[in-house]
């Protein structure tokens, strides 16, 4: 199965807007006659941040671990919880194994932002050259865990991966 997998073709899905993912699960919840309060769905939609897969693990965990009809906070920490615990073993792991300890070093230098990097800070701190950034910027780009956003600057495309390379400094 999974030499199939690693022959299919990849689609990259772009993020869902927060309010379209608390609207999706208010109703989910609906139809399945669960109580949630809006605080508690407003919660757990801005925590998957718009990632469809994590919207999956999310909800997964959410009917895992609802109780007597009803999610409150304690279910919907706890279904945060494990659904970012997935996250690290089935995406995380997997994105970062191919790379390159260059790579690595690239990423590590964008993570020390609180939101997309500068080209330019990144050679700073990697002490490197325009071109070596270029090289590795690209390399990142196609494996899918950089984006371009704008003229001169990138942003990590997988959420929570920039908390997780800071835990691993």
């Amino acid at each position: 199965m999974l030499t199939f997998l690693n022959r299919a073709r990849q689609v990259r899905i772009g993020p869902v807007p927060v309010p379209e993912v608390e609207a999706y699960y208010a109703e989910v919840f609906e139809r399945l006659s669960l109580t949630v309060h809006p605080r508690e769905l407003r919660s757990v939609a801005r925590a998957t941040r718009g990632f469809p897969y994590l919207l999956q693990l999310v909800g997964h965990y959410l009917l895992l671990y609802e109780h007597d009809g009803a999610i409150d906070g304690e279910v919907a920490a706890a279904a945060v919880e494990s659904a970012l615990e997935d996250l690290e073993e089935t995406v995380f792991r997997p994105a970062l194994a191919p790379l390159s300890p260059k790579d690595r070093q690239f990423l590590d230098a964008m993570a020390e932002d609180e939101g997309p990097s500068r080209v330019d800070a990144i050679r700073e701190r990697m002490g490197v050259s325009s071109r070596y950034v270029q090289t590795y910027r690209r390399r990142l780009i196609d494996a899918g865990v950089v984006n371009s956003v704008g003229r001169g600057t990138l942003d990590i495309a997988i959420p929570y991966l920039r908390e997780h390379l800071r835990d691993e400094f």
